[in-house]
């Protein structure tokens, strides 16, 4: 599993990254949390596949081809992975709080595609803020955030 991630990256990523520039996990640890938050209520509408593609294309400055890549491949990796530390340690070793806080209005975005907040969806929203070491103001604060606006959150670049 690790050699198709290291070759995705090689064959797409790195060649458009500086060594300076964010280490390949972050985009999968990014795709891995967006895609457990739209898939916790059994229901993966297009609408969220679309959201996830287009936070992916935006923030890390990919093409159609390799989000696609990305999807698949983090998928495979979460089938694998037994809890979401793995991922959030490296959202937390990687991110600032800012861009934490950005990631989560897009976990409330993705929530909040089809209107609806239930229950497991809200349990694991906490569960990542805790695991990101935000508050819970921090937390709210986003929610209020995507629910006055119900559009697509427009962000500046790469995180």
């Amino acid at each position: 599993m690790l050699n198709k991630i290291d070759s995705f990256f090689s064959k797409y990523i790195s060649k458009k990254r500086s060594k300076t520039q964010l280490p390949h996990a972050i985009e999968v640890a990014t795709c891995a949390v967006l895609l457990v938050i739209a898939k916790i209520d059994e229901e993966f509408t297009n609408e969220e596949q679309q959201i996830i593609n287009g936070i992916l294309k935006k923030n890390f400055s990919l093409t159609d081809e390799e989000v696609k890549e990305l999807v698949k491949l983090t998928g495979e990796e979460l089938k694998q992975s037994s809890d979401l530390w793995q991922f959030t340690n490296t959202i937390n070793k990687n991110f600032t709080k800012e861009q934490k806080i950005q990631l989560v209005e897009h976990i409330w975005q993705i929530i909040y595609s089809d209107k609806h907040l239930k229950g497991h969806e809200d349990h694991l929203v906490h569960k990542l803020q805790m695991l990101m070491w935000l508050d819970h103001k921090d937390l709210i604060d986003a929610k209020t955030k995507v629910k006055k606006g119900n559009t697509f959150l427009e962000f500046d670049g790469m995180w």
